[in-house]
């Protein structure tokens, strides 16, 4: 049985600081995963980037409807 790592280092300091400017500009968690994939190549979802904001205390924009 394998356990899972306790921490994931999937996202360097480089893309944690772009959720985090993108967020601040009112971007959404869709727009910041698009974003990332296309700046650094990393598979990157919405809910991974709500976990980064979350972790850091950032509000997350809403989606509009």
């Amino acid at each position: 049985m394998t356990q899972r790592p306790l921490w994931n280092f999937k996202w360097t300091v480089a893309d944690t600081d772009l959720m985090l400017a993108a967020a601040r500009r009112g971007q959404t968690p869709t727009q910041i995963a698009r974003a990332i994939r296309c700046v650094t190549g990393k598979p990157c979802a919405p809910h991974e980037v709500e976990r980064v904001l979350r972790n850091a205390d950032v509000p997350v924009a809403e989606q509009s409807a």
